[in-house]
């Protein structure tokens, strides 16, 4: 095989690895909460039991294909991992905040304007991110990027 195809085997098998933690993390019973984000685990104990082996089986598969190919793990920095989604994620809030909402249908002007503020926040936050990111700096106050108080957070549920 030749370089091309080792790198499109490799990423492949990098990204179903990245999977196979997410699958690990389920079969250990992880559940999540979060803003917008919920995912409860309705595995049972004997479901999440199999779920570990067959990702146990897959990853001892995956180490026979690594050492028939002869790579070795890819390494990767969180530094790239959290450029890329903060830069990704910019993108898709560009998406969905001012006039681009009028694809979906003519919004509520006062929520409009309020959620496309807050996606702009949001986006210079993660700007914020991944410049940290890409400068090799440490996390620490965002650099005078002020946030909607409490209050006016609180204040954005609702459709648009």
């Amino acid at each position: 095989m030749n370089e091309a195809h080792i790198r499109a085997i490799v990423s492949t098998m990098t990204l179903l690895d990245e999977a196979l933690d997410e699958f690990q993390s389920i079969a250990e019973g992880r559940e999540a909460e979060t803003v917008f984000y919920r995912q409860r685990n309705g595995f049972t104990t004997a479901q999440r039991g199999k779920l570990a082996v067959g990702v146990s089986e897959i990853r001892s598969l995956m180490r026979g294909l690594r050492d028939a190919l002869d790579v070795r793990p890819d390494g990767r920095d969180a530094r790239n991992l959290v450029w890329v989604h903060c830069a990704v994620l910019c993108d898709y809030l560009q998406e969905v905040a001012g006039p681009q909402l009028l694809r979906y249908g003519v919004p509520d002007p006062e929520k409009a304007d309020l959620a496309t503020a807050l996606m702009r926040e949001i986006e210079a936050r993660l700007q914020s991110l991944g410049d940290l990111s890409s400068s090799g700096g440490t996390v620490g106050p965002l650099d005078g990027v002020a946030g909607p108080t409490e209050e006016e957070a609180g204040n954005s549920h609702g459709s648009v």
